[in-house]
């Protein structure tokens, strides 16, 4: 019988960690990052201030004010949710099974950049934060 192989995914806006549980009980790292200054240049791209568009025509003084398309911050955590997205759908023949645990927002991010066969061996979704939980508490959790 082959022996099945259950990955987690802990994930906040800022960090992720994806754990396996061993025989002994204890859980092991397989995959860690954060979002340090990683989309910085997107700070400079984007602004939290409107912007200035000049009318062309007749009257050249006129401005008229535009709002931003969509905020830095969202785009971040975006760009952050298919890299991790990204990492799960090429590693997708090391796992059987895969538990989801972030707030409810970010899995939002992440299902849509996720492979169906990704989405087939999801076994379990847990809308939390639970990035700062110790990992010996991790399993009532998991249980409930």
């Amino acid at each position: 019988m082959k022996n099945q192989s259950k990955w987690i995914l802990l994930m906040d806006g800022l960090k992720a960690k994806v754990l396996t549980k061993n025989d002994s009980g204890t859980y092991s790292h397989i995959y860690g990052t954060e979002h340090l200054e990683e989309f910085s240049h997107q700070k400079k791209v984007f602004t939290h201030h409107l912007g200035r568009i000049r009318q062309h025509g007749v009257d050249w003084g006129n401005h008229h004010v535009f709002p931003l398309p969509e905020k830095p911050k969202k785009i971040d955590k975006e760009l952050f949710a298919r890299k991790l997205a990204n990492f799960l759908n090429q590693n997708v023949i090391f796992y059987d099974k895969i538990v989801l645990v972030a707030p409810d927002h970010i899995l939002g991010y992440l299902r849509t950049f996720l492979h169906k066969d990704v989405r087939r061996k999801i076994y379990k979704e847990i809308r939390k934060d639970l990035m700062r939980v110790p990992l010996n508490e991790l399993d009532s959790y998991f249980n409930a």
